[in-house]
């Protein structure tokens, strides 16, 4: 996973989160060489495919979370340009939206409390209820507080940034 923000200029602020899908096509790839391997050992109705049930559920539950998104704030022309790529990079449900910056009631942080871990995830608040999600639901607090900070620095400290448990 990467996430990228980028000033460009005193007027816009470019954000670019990209997931890596190397871990989603070696889900994939194992979940096919385990079914091949229970078809031809005539295990499929077995423990073995409870299990891979199991697995290609949380493939598609993958598949279907993680997206290349785009976000460019520009103050100059108010707008924020917000695109969330396809499936795995591919044209199949691609989501473009114009908002206007006076739309923005808060920058939110989001946590997800983990066994191990918790996990963050920045996101714009709009009018309407309406979350821009600004990166996965994946990043360590120290990420979370640097790239929210700058994000917050360049839409204005009037925005509040507010803290979801």
């Amino acid at each position: 996973m990467t996430l990228e923000v980028e000033r460009r200029g005193n007027s816009i602020l470019l954000i670019h989160y990209s997931p890596h899908y190397s871990l989603i096509i070696l889900m994939l790839g194992a979940l096919l060489v385990f079914t091949v391997f229970c078809l031809f050992r005539g295990v499929i109705l077995s423990l073995a495919g409870i299990g891979i049930v199991v697995f290609f559920s949380c493939f598609v539950v993958l598949l279907f979370q993680e997206r290349e998104l785009w976000c460019v704030i520009n103050r100059k022309t108010g707008m924020i340009l917000y695109k969330k790529c396809g499936i795995f990079g591919s044209q199949y449900d691609i989501k473009n939206a114009q908002y206007n910056i006076r739309e923005i009631t808060a920058l939110e942080i989001e946590r997800y409390a983990g066994r191990g871990r918790d996990a963050f995830q920045i996101r714009l608040a709009l009018r309407g209820n309406l979350i821009l999600p600004l990166s996965s639901a994946n990043l360590d607090f120290y990420e979370c507080q640097s790239f929210s900070s700058e994000i917050h620095r360049f839409i204005g400290i009037d925005i509040p940034l507010r803290a979801i448990d």
